[in-house]
């Protein structure tokens, strides 16, 4: 099993710019995304192609082999099922234990992805964040809101949260702060929590993903897409002071829209970004050294009342 992601060599542009360049395959965007998750030697990957679930992947030999897990005799969505999102996780200590969103609804195994049910009781489910720091909390966006979870199995939903997120992202760090991000909606954009206040930070409803620097949460970049209600797609744009200010970060780019901008996990000075069937780009964008360690702001509360 492959993903839609292929690492590259870029190199960094004069005065500090993002100079993107394309990878050999120009076609690894049509081939769908993948979200992954390792425990020792066992892994799991979640694909989704074109709208559609493609299944869970299992590997327990370090990713030499893989099992397919789909369709009912496991308890999941059949290859092909429309989806908005495909996710995948488990506990790092128990890789037996495991949840899964699919076909907007999320899954659970406690027996190593041999058999799956549903959990929760609510459909229509949309995106999927675990907290890298707790393994056993993770976030997950529906319809009326998002939804936490603390135990495993139950769903309690976040006051006054965002509607319908097509994305979460959770900022690494001591200080709970949850990135949503709601496509071609009204109000869309970039939304912060920070506690229990939701903020806007971009009000422009054609962002389609945002990456955070895991060294220090103020560095953001956001993807923008084209779709109905959003305008035209913009490109990149990089902050690095939490989004009081952006810069425009295109060069090189041969589109302007995509699906997914990640920070390489192996290389954290570089960013991955996914279109939809151009191809993938990357582009370096190391920390500006002399502004120091991030300075994380003081919370009160640890959000959604865990």
């Amino acid at each position: 099993m492959t993903g839609a992601l292929a690492w590259f060599v870029v190199r960094m542009a004069a005065a500090g710019t993002l100079d993107w360049r394309p990878l050999s395959d120009p076609g690894c965007g049509a081939r769908g995304l993948v979200q992954a998750v390792q425990a020792g030697g066992t892994a799991y990957v979640a694909g989704m192609r074109a709208g559609r679930f493609e299944g869970i992947g299992k590997s327990v030999d370090g990713r030499k082999t893989w099992t397919l897990l789909e369709g009912p005799a496991r308890g999941l969505p059949r290859q092909g099922t429309p989806t908005t999102a495909a996710d995948v996780h488990c506990l790092p200590d128990m890789p037996e234990i495991a949840w899964a969103l699919a076909g907007g609804t999320l899954f659970r195994t406690s027996d190593g992805g041999a058999s799956w049910g549903p959990i929760g009781g609510i459909a229509g489910l949309t995106s999927f964040a675990a907290d890298a720091a707790n393994p056993a909390r993770f976030f997950v966006g529906g319809a009326e809101g998002i939804y936490l979870c603390t135990d495993g199995l139950s769903l309690q939903l976040m006051p006054d949260s965002p509607k319908a997120a097509d994305r979460l992202v959770l900022a690494p760090g001591p200080v709970f702060m949850l990135y949503v991000v709601r496509w071609g909606k009204s109000p869309g954009g970039l939304i912060r929590n920070v506690g229990r206040s939701w903020v806007t930070v971009r009000a422009d409803p054609a962002i389609a993903d945002i990456a955070v620097d895991a060294r220090d949460p103020r560095r953001l970049a956001v993807l923008t897409r084209e779709g109905a209600g959003t305008g035209p797609a913009t490109g990149v744009w990089v902050t690095r002071d939490g989004g009081k200010t952006w810069i425009q970060a295109n060069a090189g780019l041969t589109v302007r829209g995509g699906n997914t901008i990640r920070f390489d996990p192996r290389d954290p000075d570089r960013l991955i970004l996914v279109t939809e069937g151009h191809g993938c780009f990357g582009a370096r964008w190391p920390p500006d050294r002399a502004r120091g360690p991030a300075r994380r702001p003081v919370s009160s509360s640890s959000g959604g009342g865990s």
